[in-house]
């Protein structure tokens, strides 16, 4: 996941050059309706997860067959629908709803065919992708996400070099990725897992099942949509494609830095799932516990150094900073440093099974933003930065209220888990005092100013985990780690 945020990154300068602004925010308007008319994909994703590692963690295979068969069925009913509605819309959407120049608007149209196509395609394969997570394959995992981000490098450079509709190419050439991608996943699949694949059919008991975790994983799903393309959609409306430009550039930060704490969260998932599964209700704390505490201090670890540095890492990234990027990317990594505490609370909830409450309280919780977002901007005239401001103030709402549902659900005291993670607060305050003192005294905008504050800052971060994060316990655990490293690497010389 670290070479694919460089190479994502760099993807993106080069991508901003070669389509420019107006084009690169058509791309991400696009690209996120699309994500946001698939919401039941990942509804079901959640639940091919859920219900395939729960079925290993219990070790019956002819049970996964059945919840393989199943789940497959339905993905592919799911993606004939996928299609079939996002063409009812697709001429309304592209030429009326939105805010699109009208030279572009072709254009446009054509790039959401190829982004449908894609997403289907992407549907179909999610059981594929969910059976070699339950086996927590993550080098798998790696090489194909390797794979698809040299590919995606060598589509941006190669429009760059073209005499065409480079926006137009470029969806094509996403398509094709897409495809190669998803075969990817079959192939694997079928090579290691075969005795656990089977045809598509459809089981009555186990579909009502799935079905009934899919609703309300659904709702959810919507909700996240909801507030997310919401916010996309009023910065359309009331701010033009430049702000969904801006938006886009710092989602993909935020998202690049997600991408690497998913990657770890990833692999205590099939653990929480298993374990719950098996009732060992003790060791699905423990996990929850950890997996939150040392998530966020990986995070941290990553967003201190990009948030005393933004401009300049943006700067040098994109080389024009478009309006708002700077105020936006700030927010979002803000909004970042909560996603290590959300992911292992709701690997905790599925592994339950029992979602509805937690689906309709953090959906209308998390749906808020977008009424009170439109209100503020239509009587107060708040900024695009202000509007993703109410953004990260909902989301704080939002955890607490998924804590107090999910400690409940689990039977997980509320006194062990604010007294687990209390030394997360003063982690926080000593690392923001630091980083405030090392930007005030390292300046500068060149590659070299951002590699020494990085280094301080990363080193200081550390430190105060260190010293404040762990309990005594665990720093003896770390220390005897290295000792044993340092004697081992001694022994062989």
């Amino acid at each position: 996941m670290i070479l694919v945020l460089g190479v994502s990154l760099y993807t993106s300068r080069v991508l901003l050059q070669s389509l420019g602004v107006i084009d690169l925010g058509i791309y991400n308007l696009i690209g996120g309706i699309i994500a946001s008319l698939s919401f039941l994909n990942s509804s079901l994703a959640g639940a091919s997860s859920r219900f395939i590692t729960h079925a290993l963690g219990v070790g019956l295979v002819e049970k996964i067959r059945r919840y393989y068969a199943t789940l497959q069925f339905l993905h592919i009913a799911l993606a004939l629908l996928f299609i079939f509605v996002t063409q009812i819309f697709a001429h309304y959407l592209v030429y009326t709803m939105l805010d699109i120049p009208p030279e572009r608007a072709d254009t446009a149209f054509w790039l959401l065919q190829f982004f449908t196509i894609s997403a289907a395609v992407s549907i179909v394969s999610v059981p594929d992708s969910a059976l070699i997570m339950a086996h927590e394959r993550m080098d798998l995992y790696a090489y194909i996400a390797i794979g698809e981000a040299g590919l995606r490098l060598l589509a941006v450079i190669l429009i760059s070099f073209l005499d065409v509709d480079r926006l137009l190419y470029f969806g094509l050439f996403t398509l094709g990725i897409q495809l190669l991608v998803n075969l990817s996943y079959a192939l694997t699949s079928r090579s290691l897992f075969r005795d656990e694949r089977a045809r598509p059919r459809y089981d009555k008991a186990i579909g009502s099942e799935v079905l009934g975790f899919v609703g309300w994983n659904a709702s959810g799903s919507l909700s996240v949509i909801g507030y997310t393309q919401g916010i996309n959609i009023l910065l359309n409306i009331f701010f033009g494609p430049i702000a969904n430009a801006a938006r886009g550039f710092a989602v993909q930060i935020q998202t690049a830095i997600e991408n690497i704490i998913l990657s770890f969260q990833t692999a205590v998932r099939p653990q929480i799932i298993k374990q719950y599964a098996q009732n060992q209700k003790e060791e699905v704390y423990k996990l929850v516990l950890m997996s939150s505490k040392y998530g966020f201090y990986l995070t941290l670890l990553l967003v201190a150094p990009l948030l005393i540095s933004i401009e300049a890492i943006l700067n040098l990234w994109l080389g024009e900073i478009p309006p708002y990027t700077v105020e936006m990317s700030v927010l979002f990594l803000c909004v970042e440093l909560i996603s290590p505490f959300r992911i292992p609370l709701l690997s905790a909830i599925h592994a339950t099974g029992h979602i509805r409450k937690f689906q309709i309280y953090e959906g209308i919780v998390l749906l808020l933003v977008v009424p009170i977002a439109y209100l503020l901007l239509k009587f107060a005239g708040i900024s695009p930065s202000q509007v993703i401001g109410v953004y990260l103030l909902i989301e704080v709402i939002a955890q607490l209220v998924r804590l107090r549902i999910v400690a409940t659900s689990i039977g997980l005291s509320l006194r062990r888990y604010i007294r687990y993670l209390l030394p997360v607060v003063g982690v926080v305050l000593l690392s923001c005092g630091v980083n405030w003192l090392i930007r005030n005294y390292i300046q500068g905008m060149d590659l070299w100013a951002i590699i020494l504050r990085s280094v301080s800052s990363v080193s200081f971060v550390l430190m105060s985990i260190f010293l404040v994060g762990l309990e005594r316990n665990e720093r003896g655990q770390i220390m005897g780690l290295i000792k044993t490293k340092i004697w081992k690497r001694t022994s062989k010389h």
